[in-house]
C-alpha cells in the first residue's frame, strides 16, 4: 500500500520540475497511518485514496502559486549560485506551504520549480517584448531607408525622375580657343585676348601662367619679344598654339637749326633721321606738321619745347623731344640808324628787311615823338623813308630819334601784326 501510494504522488508530479524527496512523502504516510481508522476494508481504501487526492491537489495548487510568483526573477537570472532542492523558500504572497507545526521533529521540504531557460517570467516576457517590437520597429525603418524610390515621370518631374533612375549627369565644360587682337605688337604694348562663345570658356598658358576666360569676357596680356600662347581643353589637351610677336620701337632722333631767318623771318629747321611711314611734329604743343624736315616760326623770346613722334612700316610708334631756346625777339628785322648821306646804298634808307623779303601787305607809319606828328607813311616795301618830311618835303632834323610802326594786313600763325620801334638818322 505504501508504494501504491508513493507512485500515484510521483505520478501526479511527473510534470512538475521540482525535484521528488522520498523522505518527505514518508513524513506525510506516517501521519496518514497514524489517524484512527472508523472502517476499514474497501473503505479504508477508498478513504485512502481520496485523501491522496486532495493532498496531490494542494501541492499542484502550490506549485501553480510557486511558478505563477516568483520571488526574485533577475536574481534567479543573475544568481551565480546552485539552488538546492533541499532548501526552505520563504513563501510568497498566497503560496501554498504545508502546515508542520504538528511535527516539530519531522522537517518538511516544499518543492520549489527551478528556472527553465525557455520559459520566461512575465516582465521578463513583456520586455523582450518590447525589445523585440523595437528590433522590428528598427528593422523595418533599415527597410524603408534602403528602399529604393522610383519617380514616376510627369510633365513636372521628369529631370527628377531621369536624375533618380541614372543618377546626376557630370556636366563637361566646355573649352574652345580665344581670340588675339594682334598676333604683332609693339614694344611696350598690350595684345588682347577675348572669348567670343557664350557658353565655352577659354583656358590658355602665357609667360608659365595659366588664365581662364569667361564665356564674352577678354583679358589684356603685356607681351615681351616673342611669346606663345597655348590653348587647351578641360582635359589640359592642348587645341590651338599661337604666337605674338613684338617689334622694337623705331628711333625718333632729330636735329634742328634755330635763330636764323628765311624770307625775312625767324625760323628754326628741324629734320628726322630715317625712314617712316610718318612724321608728326609738335612745337610748344601748338602747331604739328608732317614731313621728315620741317621748319617753324618762334616770333618771341624764349624756350620752346619740339617733339616728334614717327611710325615705322608695322605701325609701332615713338617719341623724342628736344628744347629750343630762341634768343631774340622778332622785329622785322628793323636797323635803328640809317645814313641819308653815307657811301653804303643799303644804308641810306629805312624800311625794316622783312617787309623787303616778305610777301605780305602792310602799313609804315613814322612819327614825331615831341607832336605825334606823322612824318611818313608807306605801304610798298620798295618805298623807303629817306628822312625827309612827306608835307614840307625837307629833311627832318638829324640825330632825332622818331617812332615807327608797322601794321601787319595778313600776319602768319603766331605772328603778332602790330611792330614798333625807333630809328635815328644823321
Amino acid at each position: 500500500m505504501k508504494d501504491n501510494l508513493e507512485n500515484a504522488f510521483r505520478n501526479s508530479l511527473q510534470d512538475y520540475e521540482a525535484p521528488y524527496d522520498p523522505k518527505a512523502w514518508e513524513a506525510v504516510s506516517s501521519k496518514l497511518g497514524a489517524q484512527p481508522t472508523a472502517v476499514t476494508g474497501g473503505t479504508s481504501s477508498v478513504f485512502k485514496w481520496v485523501l491522496a487526492s486532495v493532498l496531490v491537489g494542494a501541492v499542484a495548487t502550490g506549485a501553480f502559486f510557486l511558478f505563477d510568483h516568483p520571488t526574485d526573477v533577475n536574481t534567479a537570472e543573475h544568481s551565480t549560485e546552485p539552488i538546492e532542492n533541499n532548501s526552505v523558500k520563504a513563501p510568497m504572497d498566497n503560496e501554498f506551504v504545508p502546515n508542520t507545526e504538528e511535527s516539530s521533529d519531522e522537517e518538511v521540504i516544499v518543492p520549489v520549480k527551478e528556472t527553465n531557460t525557455e520559459e520566461q517570467p512575465s516582465n521578463q516576457i513583456e520586455r523582450s517584448t518590447v525589445e523585440g517590437e523595437k528590433e522590428k520597429t528598427t528593422a523595418q525603418n533599415n527597410n524603408q531607408s534602403t528602399k529604393e524610390v522610383v519617380f514616376v515621370p510627369t510633365e513636372n518631374n521628369k529631370e527628377e525622375a531621369q536624375i533618380a533612375q541614372e543618377g546626376p549627369k557630370v556636366v563637361e565644360e566646355k573649352f574652345v580657343a580665344g581670340y588675339i587682337s594682334s598676333a604683332m605688337v609693339c614694344e611696350g604694348e598690350s595684345a588682347t585676348v577675348s572669348n567670343p562663345d557664350k557658353k565655352a570658356k577659354v583656358k590658355f598658358k602665357f609667360a608659365e601662367e595659366w588664365i581662364v576666360i569667361q564665356p564674352g569676357k577678354s583679358v589684356t596680356i603685356d607681351p615681351s619679344l616673342q611669346d606663345e600662347l597655348t590653348f587647351v581643353n578641360g582635359n589640359g589637351e592642348v587645341i590651338e598654339k599661337t604666337f605674338v610677336k613684338v617689334q622694337g620701337l623705331p628711333s625718333a632722333n632729330f636735329t634742328y637749326e634755330a635763330n636764323i631767318y628765311e624770307g625775312g623771318l625767324p625760323v628754326v629747321i628741324c629734320e628726322a633721321y630715317g625712314d617712316y611711314a610718318s612724321y608728326e611734329w609738335t612745337f610748344d604743343d601748338e602747331l604739328k606738321r608732317s614731313s621728315v624736315e620741317v621748319k617753324h616760326h618762334f616770333f618771341e623770346k624764349g624756350d620752346y619745347d619740339v617733339a616728334l613722334k614717327v611710325v615705322d612700316r608695322n605701325g609701332c610708334e615713338n617719341t623724342s623731344m628736344k628744347t629750343i631756346r630762341i634768343r631774340d625777339k622778332y622785329n622785322l628785322m628793323a636797323v635803328d640808324a640809317f645814313k641819308p648821306n653815307g657811301s653804303d646804298i643799303r644804308n641810306r634808307t629805312f624800311m625794316p628787311y622783312s617787309l623787303t623779303e616778305r610777301n605780305v601787305k602792310f602799313q609804315l607809319t613814322i612819327v614825331d615823338p615831341i607832336d605825334n606828328s606823322v612824318v611818313f607813311t608807306s605801304s610798298d616795301a620798295r618805298n623807303a623813308w629817306d628822312g625827309t618830311d612827306q608835307k614840307t618835303g625837307k629833311m627832318t632834323p638829324s640825330n632825332k630819334a622818331y617812332m615807327w610802326k608797322v601794321q601787319i594786313l595778313d600776319p602768319l600763325p603766331n605772328e603778332r601784326p602790330i611792330y614798333a620801334g625807333t630809328i635815328v638818322h644823321n
